[in-house]
C-alpha cells in the first residue's frame, strides 16, 4: 500500500506540455486535415495518455496552479458503502452459506436482535438480512456499524479473529472518512487506516477465502438467471429472420418417410414438444472475492482528497441520491397522468403544511390532564398515556417533564414489588443519593452506594410520599464537530447512557448504565439548619453495568469494549443517577455468541422489559454508531470535553505483517464478486422500491427533540 501510494504521488495526472502537444496535433488532424474523431491515428496518438480531444473549460486557471485532474474528487457513497463493503459483506455471507446453511440462519436471527439506536441512526433491521434485498446505501453503513457482535462465534477460529480484525477497520475508516471536522491527527490515522484497510484485506483474500468454496447466493444466481434471459430474448429476433424461407419453398417434412417421426400424442399437440419443457434451474457458480476494481483503488485517494477539498459530506452524492425517496413518495399519490405538475403541487403543499405545523407548535402550550394517581408495579409510562413535553432551549444540559400525571406511592409501590431485586434497598438508596445533592449542590461528582447513616437518610422527607414517573429523558449535547446534539431515552426500550468514570484507575473512560424509571420528586429536609422548603429533584432509578474483566478490548486489538450486568446480590448492581451526569445514550449490542443467563436476575423484574425473563451475559459497546461516540471513545474531539483516555498496552499486531500474501488473480471465466453490480443494481430498481419499508410506529411524546422534516427524510447534513 506504501508503494502505491509513492506511486499515486509521483505519477499523478496533470495538463503539462505534452499532454497539450499532444491534444493540439490532434485537434488539427481533426479539424484542419478532417481525419475522423475515432480514427487509427487520433486514437493511436490519445491512447498514450488515455486523453480526449477536447479542451476543458478550466484550463484557463492553470496559470493559478489549478489541476483539473485533482478535481476528480471521491465518490464516498458508491465506492465505499455500495462498494468495497457491500462486496466484502455479500462475500461474507457467501462465506457463511458455505459453512453451513444454519450459520447463515443464526447470522439473520442475531440482526433481528440488534436494538435500534436515535430517532434514524440504526434502524430496525429487516427478517431476513442475507438475501439482501431493497438495500440503500444507509442500510449497507447500519449493518457495518453493527457487524462485529454478529459475525462473532459464525466461523471457528482463527477465521472468525481475522474477520472480526476486518470488520473493525472496516469500521474505523468508514468512520474517519466520513467525519465532518477533521484535524491533523484524524488525517493522519485515516492515512494509516488506508494502509491497515489494504494489507487486511489482501490477507482475508488470500488465507480467510481460500477456506471455503464460496458460491454464488440464491439472488446472485437468479440475477444471472434473469440476464441471460433477456440476452436470449434481444438475440431471437435477429437470428428468427435467419434462413427464413419462402411458404412454397418449405420442404413437407410430414411426407418425408423416415425423418424423426414424432409420436402420435405430439404429432397432434405440436406444444407438447419437447422444447416446451421447463429447464432445470442451473447450478450456482463459484465466486470469489475481487480485490482488481477501481472502488477498492479509490480509497487511497480519500485522505489526500480530504487535505485538498475539506470533508466528505461537502460533495457527497447522497444527498442528491436521497431525492429519489421524496420523488418516489409523491409519484405513487399521483394518478400517473401529467405527473411532474401533480408532484409539484404536493411538494408545495407539503411545504406550508409543514410551516403551519412549525408555527403551531411555537403558540401551542401542553394542556393540563388530570392527575392519575397508579398502584401500578411499572416505573415506565405505558406507550398509550400521554405527557406532554414542549422543546425547551438546547442551552439546558437535559429535560423532563415537569407534568404530574403519573404519580406513585412509594409505600404501596415498595409493597407490590418486594420479592423484585431490584427493588431491595430502593428507599435507603433514594434517600441516601438525594441526600447527597441536597447537602453539595453545587458538586457534580455524587457517589454511589451507602454514604450516609439511616439516621441522616430518614431526614429527607417525601413530600405526599410519591415520586413522578415520566416517559422520556432528553440530553443535549455537544458533538465532536461543535454542533448540538440531542439523545431521547425511553426506559420502555432500553434506555442505555454513558457517564463519566468515577474510578481514578480505571482503563475505560466511560461507565454505562440502563435506565429503568425516570422520576422527579418534592423532597423536604429536616436536618438542623436546613432550608424546609420543598426541594424538586429529577433523578433516575438504573441497572449499573461493568466491564468484563476478563475481555481486552482497545484499539490496537481490535475489540470493542464488552460490558456485564452486575449480579442483583452486588450492592451496587441497581442505584440512582443524577440526570446531569449523563453525557448521552449509549447503543449496547447483545455479545450474541455468549447467549444468555438468567443468574444475573432471576425471574421477572422491573429491571427488565415486560416478558423477558432473563439477559444477555454481555454487551458490547458500539463506539461506530454514529461519528461522535468513535471520537469520545478516541479522544480529541473539537467540541468535546478533554477526557483522558487511558493508554493501551502495547499488544503484538493481530495479523503477521512479515511476508505479503499472495493474491490470485481473478479468472476471466470465474464468477467474481462485483463483475455484475451495475446490472444487479437496474433489477433491483425494476423490481421497485417500497416506500413504505422504513416507516415505524412512530415515536412517544417528547422523543422528537429538535429533528425536523430534512432530518427525517435524510436531507439534514450529513
Amino acid at each position: 500500500m506504501q508503494r502505491d501510494d509513492n506511486r499515486r504521488t509521483a505519477a499523478h495526472r496533470e495538463n503539462g506540455p505534452i499532454e497539450k502537444t499532444f491534444l493540439k496535433s490532434c485537434r488539427d488532424w481533426i479539424y484542419l486535415k478532417g481525419n475522423g474523431v475515432k480514427s487509427a491515428a487520433v486514437e493511436r496518438m490519445l491512447s498514450l495518455k488515455s486523453l480526449v480531444p477536447t479542451v476543458n473549460a478550466f484550463s484557463a486557471l492553470e496559470k493559478f496552479g489549478f489541476n483539473i485532474h485533482k478535481a476528480l474528487i471521491v465518490d464516498f457513497m458508491h465506492e465505499f458503502e455500495l462498494g468495497v463493503w457491500k462486496a466484502l459483506f455479500t462475500h461474507l455471507i457467501r462465506i457463511l452459506t458455505a459453512h453451513g446453511a444454519s450459520t447463515v440462519q443464526e447470522f439473520n436471527k442475531r440482526f433481528r436482535a440488534v436494538p435500534t439506536f436515535g430517532r434514524s441512526t440504526v434502524r430496525r433491521f429487516s427478517d431476513d438480512v442475507s438475501a439482501l434485498k431493497k438495500l440503500a446505501a444507509r442500510n449497507f453503513e447500519d449493518l457495518l456499524q453493527c457487524a462485529i457482535p454478529v459475525f462473532e462465534g459464525l466461523l471457528p477460529e482463527p477465521y472468525n479473529g481475522e474477520i472480526l480484525s476486518l470488520l473493525w477497520t472496516c469500521a474505523e475508516w468508514h468512520t474517519l472518512a466520513k467525519l465532518r471536522l477533521h484535524t491533523e491527527a484524524t488525517l493522519n490515522l485515516l492515512e494509516k487506516t488506508t494502509v491497515e484497510i489494504g494489507r487486511q484485506l489482501r490477507r482475508f483474500t488470500s488465507f480467510t477465502c481460500g477456506a471455503f468454496a464460496t458460491k454464488e447466493l440464491p439472488k446472485e444466481a437468479a440475477a444471472r438467471g434473469r440476464r441471460k434471459a433477456r440476452k436470449k430474448a434481444r438475440t431471437a429476433p435477429a437470428s428468427a429472420g435467419v434462413n427464413e424461407l419462402p411458404p412454397d419453398a418449405q420442404p413437407n417434412l410430414s411426407t418425408a418417410a423416415g425423418v424423426n417421426e414424432l409420436p402420435p400424442d405430439t404429432q397432434s399437440n405440436p406444444s407438447t414438444t419437447a422444447t416446451s419443457a421447463p429447464k432445470p434451474p442451473s447450478l450456482p457458480k463459484k465466486k470469489i472475492f475481487n480485490l482488481f476494481t477501481y472502488k477498492l483503488h479509490a480509497l487511497g485517494d480519500y485522505f489526500r482528497t480530504i487535505r485538498w477539498f475539506g470533508t466528505t459530506d461537502s460533495y457527497s452524492t447522497q444527498p442528491g441520491e436521497l431525492e429519489h425517496r421524496r420523488v418516489k413518495r409523491f409519484y405513487v399519490r399521483t394518478n400517473k397522468n401529467r405527473a411532474v405538475r401533480q408532484m409539484t403541487r404536493l411538494e408545495r403543499r407539503e411545504r406550508v403544511l409543514q410551516k403551519l405545523a412549525r408555527k403551531r407548535k411555537r403558540r401551542s402550550s401542553p394542556s393540563p390532564t388530570p392527575t392519575k394517581v397508579t398502584s401500578k408495579k411499572k416505573t415506565t409510562v405505558d406507550v398509550a398515556e400521554s405527557e406532554a413535553l414542549p422543546y425547551t432551549t438546547p442551552d439546558l444540559h437535559h429535560h423532563i417533564s415537569p407534568s404530574r400525571n403519573f404519580p406513585l406511592p412509594i409505600t404501596r409501590f415498595l409493597a407490590d414489588n418486594r420479592d423484585d431485586p431490584a427493588v431491595k434497598g430502593f428507599l435507603p438508596k433514594l434517600q441516601d443519593h438525594l441526600l447527597g445533592r441536597l447537602m453539595h449542590p453545587d458538586s457534580s461528582y455524587i457517589g454511589r452506594g451507602s454514604e450516609y447513616t439511616r439516621e441522616e437518610q430518614v431526614r429527607v422527607l417525601f413530600v405526599g410520599n410519591r415520586i413522578y414517573r415520566h416517559k422520556v429523558l432528553r440530553v443535549n449535547f455537544t458533538t465532536y464537530d461543535v454542533r448540538r446534539g440531542q439523545d431521547s431515552m425511553n426506559p420502555r426500550n432500553h434506555a442505555d447512557v454513558m457517564i463519566l468514570t468515577r474510578d481514578e484507575d480505571a482503563t475505560h473512560p466511560f461507565e454505562y448504565a440502563r435506565i429503568i424509571g425516570v422520576f422527579h420528586t418534592d423532597v423536604v429536609l429536616t436536618a438542623p439548619g436546613a432550608n424546609r422548603a420543598p426541594a424538586s429533584l429529577e433523578f433516575l432509578f438504573v441497572r449499573w453495568f461493568r466491564l468484563d474483566p476478563t475481555h481486552r478490548a482497545g484499539f490496537k486489538r481490535k475489540r470493542l469494549p464488552r460490558l456485564e450486568f452486575h449480579p442483583s446480590t452486588d450492592e451496587g448492581a441497581f442505584g440512582f443517577l443524577n440526570p446531569d451526569e449523563v453525557i448521552r445514550g449509549a447503543h449496547l449490542i447483545p455479545a450474541f455468541s455468549f447467549g444468555g443467563t438468567d443468574e444475573l436476575l432471576e425471574g421477572e423484574s422491573l429491571a427488565r422489559a415486560e416478558g423477558e425473563v432473563d439477559d444477555w451475559r454481555y454487551y458490547y459497546v458500539n463506539i461506530f454508531v454514529d461519528r461522535d461516540m468513535y471520537m469520545r471513545h478516541l479522544g480529541g474531539g473539537v467540541g468535546h470535553y478533554r477526557v483522558p483516555i487511558p493508554v493501551e498496552d502495547d499488544v503484538p499486531d493481530i495479523l503477521p505483517t512479515g511476508d505479503e500474501p499472495v493474491i490470485t488473480v481473478p479468472d476471466p471465466d470465474e464468477e467474481s464478486s462485483g463483475d455484475d453490480d451495475e446490472e444487479e443494481e437496474e433489477e433491483e430498481e425494476e423490481e421497485g422500491i417500497d416506500v413504505d419499508a422504513d416507516d415505524d410506529l412512530g415515536i412517544e411524546d417528547g422523543e422528537g427533540g429538535y429533528v425536523d422534516a430534512e432530518d427525517e427524510e435524510g436531507y439534514a447534513p450529513l
